[in-house]
């Protein structure tokens, strides 16, 4: 699969989303053990579902990419930016890691390091102090970024 690296970490890449990538997105998803962690463990996904949904996420407000090692040039996960409200300063972030071997390494963490700084904060024109996001997943540990994260409840727009 080819992969392009529109941002560059230590270890790994970002790179927009493949449409080759539908049978491996759609092996994760069907993998208890991976749609258990992002709490979408009840889902069950064909891969026309898969393929439907990768050709329809075209939206002018979210960012979506797979994670991609740079030792091996593997895909091992996805991150997106979704909900982008340059306005009110926010957006959504969905990250999970699909390929277990690379879970609890801090791959996670140098994706979300990419790209919260350079499609969020840059360009939004925010300093670290005034950012925070509305992770899927809020048990990430947000203060090893330096963000301020603020669960929906506590939102007030």
């Amino acid at each position: 699969m080819k992969y392009f690296k529109k941002l560059v970490g230590e270890r790994i890449y970002l790179s927009p989303r493949n449409s080759s990538d539908v049978e491996k997105f759609t092996e994760w998803f069907n993998d208890f053990e991976t749609t258990d962690y992002i709490g979408r463990s009840d889902a069950i996904m064909t891969l026309d579902e898969e393929r439907k949904y990768l050709e329809s996420e075209q939206n002018p407000n979210a960012r979506y990419f797979v994670i991609v090692t740079l030792e091996k040039d593997e895909m091992i996960g996805t991150i997106s930016l979704e909900k982008i409200r340059g306005t009110h300063r926010t957006a959504e972030l969905g990250i999970f890691i699909g390929n277990k071997e690379y879970r609890s390494k801090g791959y996670g963490t140098e994706a979300i390091k990419l790209i919260l700084p350079k499609l969020f904060i840059e360009r939004h024109d925010m300093s670290k102090e005034e950012y925070f996001a509305n992770a899927i997943i809020d048990t990430f540990d947000w203060k090893k970024l330096n963000v301020v994260y603020i669960s929906p409840k506590q939102r007030k727009h």
